[in-house]
């Protein structure tokens, strides 16, 4: 049996820049526990220069990613 597909997953979803900085910020505090603001801050200021590639770290990676969408 096939399994049902989601068709919600194939929708394209239009954030305005609030809503967008957001959900920059939640992901930020559900990953890190700090805000996107401390996160950009930390992230400018190269703390996280030395773990941005280890898997251990690959939720840094992942909002350094979309760094630009949380500015």
């Amino acid at each position: 049996m096939a399994a049902e597909v989601d068709h919600i997953a194939n929708q394209i979803i239009e954030l305005t820049a609030e809503e967008t900085a957001e959900y920059f910020d939640r992901q930020a505090r559900t990953l890190l526990g700090m805000s996107g603001e401390e996160f950009l801050r930390d992230l400018d200021a190269g703390r996280w220069d030395d773990v941005i590639d280890d898997p251990d770290y690959r939720d840094v990676l992942y909002l350094a990613l979309f760094a630009d969408v949380g500015r």
